[in-house]
């Protein structure tokens, strides 16, 4: 492992092994973050791995104090174990890229049901809010703020199953004490 500097490009982790999943494919490449499709090799699964791109003009030190918070705040999300929560499976540092892994999950989210349908009837709200409410609730209690709560990161699935994702990415990605800048990541 190496804290320092990210060793591969992003798009070449494809066909490495990331702790204990094999990197398949990538599904989607943003500014700060790239989400690969891989396989959890013991457990024989479909996960997602999210790996958080490090800017290129953070010093040594910022890199390490991003990937010192990185870890604290992966540690508290390993441990939110909610029915309504998209568990975090595991957490590292491999390549330069600190990562997430959690559930493959190819069913919809709020969102895409609010794109389909432009809304939902008060009764299917009302269900929904309830189960996000819970997920939140349990959260805080356990001293982890959401932060950026939005209907992409309500994911439903066929069965009705209502999970919040997104858990801690506000405090992972904050600027404040990693560079002098106070803006947002």
């Amino acid at each position: 492992m190496n804290n320092s500097i990210q060793t591969l490009p992003v798009d070449q982790l494809v066909g490495q092994t990331l702790s204990s999943c094999r990197v398949e494919r990538l599904l989607g490449l943003g500014r700060l973050s790239a989400v690969f499709l891989a396989q959890q090799l013991v457990q024989k699964r479909p996960v997602a791995i999210t790996a958080f791109i490090i800017p290129d003009k953070f010093s040594i030190q910022a890199r390490e104090r991003f990937i010192s918070r990185f870890m604290k705040e992966s540690a508290a999300l390993v441990v939110l174990k909610h029915s309504h929560i998209l568990p975090v499976y595991e957490y590292g540092e491999q390549y330069g890229y600190p990562y997430l892994v959690t559930p493959y999950v190819t069913t919809g989210s709020l969102a895409d049901i609010l794109k389909q349908q432009g809304r939902c009837t008060p009764a299917y709200t009302l269900e929904i809010l309830e189960k996000i409410a819970a997920a939140l609730d349990y959260a805080h209690s356990k001293g982890v703020v959401h932060g950026t709560l939005k209907p992409s990161n309500i994911l439903l699935n066929d069965e009705r199953v209502v999970q919040v994702a997104g858990y801690g990415l506000v405090r992972l990605l904050a600027m404040s004490g990693i560079e002098r800048n106070d803006q947002p990541y």
